[in-house]
């Protein structure tokens, strides 16, 4: 999708099949001025959920850094530098989400009309956390590389630094975690005849 799951889109989800709504909506509601802006505290369990309600999917990990990256390879959507005006990380200043929507501070920050691909929210994605191919993990992080215990979030978001928001970094949780101020998604579709009418 080209922008990430927002407040609104997801009470949609809510209040048409009574899922769990997220712990920050207080008295069960979205924050005030806060339905364009990024659903968070929520699971990759909800994520996936939302996904399959909307006939869509999480994206894989391989096709969320291509979006982030594209062919040639750029360290951020934009190109190889970073830039604390394109994108909404600690170097912001900001302390919290941006609307999804290109409309707000960080307008240039897609690339190939795909936005927040770095900051705003770390972004859940389908892939279980396993090493890359070639990769020699230590001990210590075979730990975290059990099948299906962790789930692979990537972007970066507003409470990380811009080394996370970068497109080939990795960050992993467990997909029941729910109270991240800073985790969200977007959704993706399979490249069907279908799907691009």
């Amino acid at each position: 999708d080209k922008y990430e799951v927002t407040n609104a889109d997801y009470k949609k989800f809510v209040e048409a099949t009574g899922h769990r709504k997220p712990s920050h909506w207080l008295f069960g509601d979205i924050p005030p001025n806060k339905e364009d802006h990024p659903v968070t505290h929520v699971s990759w369990y909800d994520a996936d959920a939302y996904a399959k309600w909307v006939g869509k999917r999480l994206p894989t990990e391989a096709e969320w850094e291509l979006a982030a990256r594209t062919t040639d390879g750029r360290t951020f959507p934009w190109g190889r530098d970073f830039d604390s005006k394109k994108c909404n990380t600690l170097e912001s200043g900001r302390g919290d989400t941006v609307s999804a929507y290109p409309e707000g501070d960080y307008k240039q920050g897609g690339n190939d009309g795909i936005y927040h691909m770095a900051g705003n929210v770390m972004e859940w994605v389908q892939d279980d956390y396993t090493r890359y191919p070639g990769n020699n993990f230590s001990a210590y992080d075979n730990y975290y590389n059990e099948q299906g215990k962790y789930k692979v979030l990537r972007g970066g978001s507003f409470a990380t630094e811009a080394s996370y928001a970068r497109g080939f970094a990795r960050f992993f949780d467990k997909p029941d975690t729910w109270y991240c101020s800073y985790y969200g998604f977007r959704c993706a579709m399979d490249d069907t005849p279908e799907n691009r009418e």
